[in-house]
């Protein structure tokens, strides 16, 4: 049987994706669902599909119901809880949803998609510091993407106390285990600007409020610094990516970028940077890979 939270992994593509689209494929299923129970062939593995059939389509009490029954027929089965969860979570209830999903954990502590959606939880209970863990987890019990490695270091940037070197080290382990994932690469490189950036301008600010000594008499005071005759400048150049991926959820708030046009990321686009070593009429010419 197909374990409950990988319905809700469903549910979330559904989400990104075009729920329409996809309605009618539930229905279906849970049609041919139901025909099976009204024959008495089914057992409790089929009420608890049904179930989340139903909770994906938004038919929060039938998906109850069906859960219920599922627990009359089989007490024992640990599914039960993480099917609760999952519901109670979408119902807006996430301390309800949080003692159904550790009932279930006790029972299944190597699931990976209980773990993430633990998480979730903890955030809308306004616990953040308790999702990292689930998300840590998460990430060593099963099979990593990138989303949760993204969504563990948003969390962890956003924490009191400045865990920002903790994100981005936790963003450079997800690019050694999975490669070279552009959106990784391009948030652990946001960080790392912002936290390059709030350190010289704390440097400015406190440099700012020792006042410069006035020159001898007599000496001149020094002059500005050369002008940079290399010129170097940026170049970006955006490419437009899935809505909702993990590309774009790194670009969602970017720190700093510079050039002279397309200075701005967006939700939906990557940025390419580079810098030219001498001076450019602006174009570049691409070599083909090795």
């Amino acid at each position: 049987m197909k374990r409950c939270l990988l319905f809700a992994a469903a549910a979330l593509a559904l989400a990104a994706g075009a729920p329409a689209l996809a309605h009618e494929p539930l229905g279906d299923e849970i049609a041919a669902l139901s025909r099976r129970i009204q024959a008495g062939t089914a057992g409790p593995a089929e009420y608890l599909r049904r179930g989340e059939l139903f909770r994906l389509s938004g038919d929060f009490a039938e998906a109850k119901a069906d859960y219920d029954r599922a627990e009359r027929l089989d007490p024992t089965r640990a599914e039960i809880h993480s099917c609760r969860g999952a519901l109670l979570s979408d119902l807006g209830q996430p301390r309800h949803a949080a003692s159904e999903l550790d009932r279930y954990l006790e029972l299944r502590p190597r699931s990976r998609d209980a773990l993430a959606l633990r998480a979730r939880v903890a955030m809308a209970l306004g616990r953040a510091w308790e999702a990292v863990p689930f998300l840590s987890r998460a990430l060593t019990v099963g099979p990593a993407t990138p989303d949760l490695y993204l969504e563990r270091a948003r969390i962890q940037a956003a924490l009191p106390g400045g865990h920002v070197d903790e994100a981005v080290q936790g963003l450079r382990e997800g690019i050694a285990r999975l490669g070279p994932v552009v959106g990784l690469e391009l948030y652990a490189a946001n960080l790392e600007r912002g936290t390059s950036h709030a350190a010289m301008t704390a440097g400015g600010a406190a440099r700012a409020r020792v006042a410069p000594s006035a020159p001898a008499r007599g000496a001149t005071a020094p002059s500005a610094p050369p002008p940079n005759v290399s010129r170097r400048t940026a170049r970006v150049v955006t490419r437009v990516l899935p809505r909702r991926s993990a590309a774009a959820a790194a670009l969602a708030s970017p720190i700093v970028t510079r050039g002279p046009y397309l200075q701005e990321g967006t939700s939906s686009s990557v940025i390419v940077r580079w810098s030219e070593p001498s001076a450019s009429n602006g174009r570049s010419t691409p070599t083909t890979p090795p």
